[in-house]
């Protein structure tokens, strides 16, 4: 991948994720869709048909953030898997952009600001 590329990994590949990740490409050419990662086969199947060059697919979210060609995290899962999602991108050096809502409780949005901070 060109080092000019950001890739970017969607985690919750619904419609809301889908749709700003594609408003998103549009703003800037250098993005690029370089993973997935959605429990439901129905919305893995719609993102990676959404996006070219085709998206890695990846069944845990874990797996996604670590990949050393994905710099930005787009999380747009369930609300209640936010804060466990966003700490894990945080932990492996991503940039990460959350859905609202954040995190579902103040201890989460805590966990997910030190993260952040570190």
């Amino acid at each position: 991948m060109a080092s000019d590329i950001l890739g970017i990994g969607v985690i919750g590949c619904g419609l809301m994720g889908i749709g700003l990740t594609k408003q998103l490409l549009g703003r800037d050419s250098r993005l690029r869709v370089v993973a997935v990662c959605d429990p439901d086969a129905r919305s893995v199947k719609r993102s990676v048909e959404e996006f070219s060059p085709v998206p890695r697919v990846y069944e845990d979210y874990r797996e996604l953030v670590q990949s050393p060609d994905v710099h930005w995290v787009m999380v747009s899962s369930w609300n209640c898997y936010h804060a466990e999602q966003v700490v894990a991108a945080f932990e492996a050096g991503k940039h990460v952009f959350c859905q609202k809502p954040l995190a579902t409780t103040l201890s989460d949005c805590r966990r997910m600001y030190e993260s952040w901070k570190k």
